[in-house]
């Protein structure tokens, strides 16, 4: 196809989400069109492509390469060039795309005018979107302010105000990042009386618009930090979520939602030391049982019910009596051996688990192995007593 221009009626209104335009040129298979006009913004500067449909037909990507943007679509189209077609916009997510966008101009103009904060680069997300500045701490105090800070400027309502720049008057404004070079305009973005950015995205009207910002999580990436954040529909709907899941979980812990951590933290005590109070008991009960068995034989010690601490415990109380032999826990279909002291375990024992589908390995004296069904470690049980009796005699 030839390079032709497009015009790009997303710069000129935003808002418009329907529209016809006539096709230009288009791929031999009929998967690719150029249009005179267009109302979906292509991928670049940090942003992603729009999706909607043309003449019914969705939208697999929209890019563009020095001037020429291609609409690539999922399925041909059997429209010939000359002809009109109707194109009609996916609203929530240009609309998502650009309550993102303008939030990372506000947040990284926050940044650098009130913390002295670089922003080194922006990804849009369809779940988060993320910022790396060039910071290697962000202790929670400054979390905290810096979200106070961008929801302050939300509520004051400043205008985002558009500047189409020649390059030899770009100089003239304050910008926070570099210009691009080799444009004939140059697009700022200046967010009212606090930020002068280039920038080719799409943008709100005003900051009253993004309505909440959230700062979801801070990392440490590469030696810098990495935020993730959220603003718009896209915080709305997960604060929303959030207080539906703060409701449920304060009437299970039957404390106010404004008291879930601290009533969290008193459960959690409170498990802890029931678990350790269970522990000790499970760990009685198995050094009584192991006590009570027949000395000279592999004893098989079943503590079903208890999980995993049963294995454990029931293993510490063989080896701290020098027995041998097997503890079982149905529920996981898992079973340990333990060996008598300072011997090897027969190497038909691992043969035997791995015949039945068994995974799991071990020390020279001890063996834990699970299996998918409890049913073959059952069946384990019964052949590895036999291999351990046999090795005895």
């Amino acid at each position: 196809m030839d390079a032709i221009g497009t015009e790009t009626l997303y710069y000129i209104d935003p808002t418009l989400a329907e529209t016809e335009a006539r096709i230009l040129d288009r791929s031999p298979d009929g998967l690719e069109l150029i249009i005179d006009r267009t109302i979906f913004y292509p991928e670049g500067g940090g942003q992603p492509w729009d999706l909607g449909d043309i003449d019914g037909i969705a939208l697999a990507s929209v890019t563009e390469t020095a001037g020429r943007i291609v609409h690539r679509l999922s399925s041909p189209s059997e429209a010939s060039s000359g002809s009109t077609v109707r194109l009609r916009l996916d609203r929530g997510r240009r609309r998502d795309h650009t309550e993102q966008h303008s939030a990372q101009h506000l947040l990284s103009a926050i940044l650098f005018k009130n913390h002295s904060i670089a922003t080194l680069s922006f990804h849009l997300g369809s779940q988060r979107s993320t910022i790396d500045v060039d910071r290697a701490e962000f202790p929670d105090a400054l979390w905290a302010t810096v979200e106070d800070e961008v929801n302050a400027a939300i509520g004051r309502g400043f205008r985002y105000i558009l500047h189409l720049c020649p390059p030899e008057d770009i100089l003239t404004l304050p910008l926070r990042r570099s210009p691009p070079v080799g444009e004939e305009v140059i697009r700022v973005w200046e967010i009212e009386g606090l930020d002068f950015s280039p920038c080719g995205g799409t943008h709100v009207a005003s900051t009253a618009e993004l309505r909440l910002f959230r700062i979801n999580a801070v990392e440490r990436y590469k030696g810098k930090i990495r935020l993730h954040f959220s603003a718009g529909g896209r915080a709305v709907d997960e604060c929303l979520r959030l207080h539906r899941e703060a409701s449920a979980a304060s009437r299970i812990l039957s404390v106010p939602a404004e008291e879930l951590a601290s009533g969290a933290e008193r459960l959690f005590a409170k498990a802890k030391d029931s678990f350790s109070r269970a522990e000790s008991l499970l760990g009685l009960l198995a050094a009584r049982l192991v006590e009570a068995s027949v000395e000279g034989s592999p004893l098989a010690l079943d503590l079903s019910g208890a999980g995993a601490p049963g294995i454990e415990e029931g293993m510490k109380a063989l080896k701290a009596r020098g027995r041998f032999g097997l503890v079982s826990v149905s529920e996981t279909a898992t079973v340990a051996v333990v060996g008598r002291p300072g011997k090897a375990l027969p190497p038909e024992l691992a043969e035997a688990a791995k015949s039945l589908g068994g995974r799991g390995g071990g020390a020279p004296g001890s063996l834990r192995i699970a299996f998918a069904e409890a049913s073959a470690a059952s069946k384990f049980i019964g052949i590895a007593l036999e291999i351990l009796e046999k090795a005895e005699k």
